[in-house]
């Protein structure tokens, strides 16, 4: 479950930072 962590997180903080870079 733990080996998900990583990934998931570096996957959501992409989306954000490229949602943030679209909406700017």
């Amino acid at each position: 479950m733990q080996d998900l962590v990583g990934p998931a997180i570096g996957t959501l903080a992409l989306v954000a930072v490229g949602g943030y870079l679209l909406g700017s």
